[in-house]
């Protein structure tokens, strides 16, 4: 995807094979996982063009920020800001400000997807 330029798009799936899954809790905890998983195998570093979208406003990597950089440390904090979020968080204020506030950055672009990908690329500099 990395070399055609199209993003990936993560969404949690409702797995009715798991008794614990609920849109409440899991899917966000099982998309932080898989964030958490792509940054660990260096994947943005790989792959320096690399896109991908994570629903519900960066999952819990925005309320975690700090947590990140201490226990995993710089390099791995700032790969967490690589990824590219929506806002579909249910009208949350305060929960759409840590995502902006940690996903909009210099290097970072912060969008909402109307079932199309853009993303302005004066705001985003890699």
């Amino acid at each position: 995807m990395a070399d055609i330029d199209a993003p990936i798009w993560l969404h949690p799936i409702f797995d009715e094979t798991k008794t614990d899954n609920n849109i409440t809790f899991s899917w966000e905890y099982e998309q932080t996982l898989a964030m958490n998983n792509i940054v660990n195998a260096q994947y943005f570093s790989q792959y320096p063009n690399l896109k991908v979208i994570v629903h519900h406003a960066g999952a819990m990597v925005p309320y975690f920020a700090e947590r990140i950089r201490y226990i995993q440390g710089e390099a791995n904090y700032q790969a967490f800001k690589k990824f590219y979020v929506d806002t579909a968080i249910l009208g949350n204020p305060n929960a759409l400000a840590l995502a902006i506030a940690f996903f909009l950055a210099p290097t970072t672009c912060f969008l909402v997807l109307m079932n199309r990908w853009a993303c302005r690329q004066s705001v985003r500099h890699r």
